[in-house]
C-alpha cells in the first residue's frame, strides 16, 4: 500500500500571518505590563518573549519545518509544530512542578522555624513574668 505524502502544503496565508503578528504584539505588551507590575519575573519574561519571537519567525521558516516534518515522517507538517509545543508545555509543567515543590519545602522549613521561635518567645515571656513576680514579692 503506497501512501502519497502531501508535499504541497503552502503554510500560512497573509491574513493568518497578520493576525498571528497582531496576537503576538498584544501578548508581548501584556507580558511587559506584567513585568512592570512585578507580577512576572525577568527569567519568565525572557522565556515568553522568545516564544513570541518564535511565533513571528514561524511563518518565515515554515518551508524548512515542512521539509523536516516530511523527512521525519509526519504526513501533515503542522503536526510537528503541535508535537514540539506539547513537549515544550510538558517540560514547562515539569519545571513549574519542581519549583513549586522547592517552594513548598522552603515554606515548611520556615513554618517550623517560626513555630520554634514562637515557642522560645513564650518561654522567655514566662521566665520574664516569673522573675518580675518573684522580684515584686521580695520588695514589699
Amino acid at each position: 500500500m503506497d501512501i502519497k505524502l502531501n508535499t504541497e502544503y503552502s503554510g500560512l496565508s497573509l491574513r493568518a500571518e497578520i493576525v498571528l503578528i497582531a496576537i503576538v504584539v498584544l501578548i508581548s505588551l501584556f507580558i511587559f505590563k506584567q513585568l512592570k507590575k512585578k507580577r512576572l519575573d525577568e527569567k519568565y519574561t525572557i522565556l515568553w518573549i522568545l516564544i513570541a519571537i518564535a511565533m513571528i519567525v514561524l511563518p518565515v521558516v515554515s518551508p524548512l519545518i515542512d521539509k523536516i516534518a516530511f523527512f521525519i515522517g509526519f504526513h501533515y507538517p503542522p503536526m510537528l509544530i503541535f508535537v514540539v509545543v506539547i513537549l515544550f508545555f510538558l517540560i514547562s509543567t515539569l519545571h513549574n512542578s519542581m519549583e513549586l515543590t522547592k517552594l513548598n519545602r522552603q515554606n515548611h522549613v520556615f513554618a517550623q522555624e517560626l513555630a520554634i521561635q514562637e515557642n522560645e518567645i513564650k518561654k522567655l515571656k514566662k521566665i520574664n513574668a516569673d522573675s518580675q513576680l518573684s522580684c515584686s514579692h521580695r520588695n514589699p
